[in-house]
């Protein structure tokens, strides 16, 4: 993860999120975010659900790997 993160580093302008729930290793994504000083934006997709509870859910897990 590290290495393919700071090859485009510089050239990052935005994340595009499209599920928190996957294998994907997003908290050190975030965490290399961070130490990056990266102060730009993640751009979440997320499945349109009629349950409002669902969004909380995944908004609390967001703010989970982005603490």
């Amino acid at each position: 993860m590290k290495q393919s993160f700071y090859l485009p580093k510089l050239f990052l302008r935005s994340g595009h999120i499209n599920e928190l729930s996957s294998a994907y290793p997003w908290r050190e994504f975030f965490h290399l975010l961070r130490d990056a000083g990266d102060k730009r934006h993640t751009l979440e997709e997320v499945a349109e659900s009629k349950e409002p509870e669902r969004f909380l859910r995944y908004r609390a897990l967001w703010e989970q790997l982005t603490a």
